[in-house]
């Protein structure tokens, strides 16, 4: 995939732990990972940054926001 979107709030592992994941495989580590998530604080954010994410969004997102970063536009 060219994207992927994770909620931090997941059953069983969470999204930060499964960005980390990803991105510390040399196969899949170029993939964007866009986080989403209704946990706000800098601290959760700074997790989601260091576990590799390359754009962290609070709900509720506006969907053309989120279209426009899917996208690249």
């Amino acid at each position: 995939p060219d994207v992927i979107l994770l909620d931090i709030m997941m059953p069983g592992t969470d999204g930060i732990e499964v960005c980390r994941i990803i991105k510390s495989n040399p196969e899949l580590s170029n993939i964007k990972i866009i986080m989403i998530t209704g946990m706000a604080g800098d601290e959760v954010e700074q997790k989601a940054k260091a576990a590799g994410c390359d754009r962290f969004y609070l709900k509720p997102i506006r969907i053309p926001v989120l279209m426009s970063e899917v996208l690249g536009d």
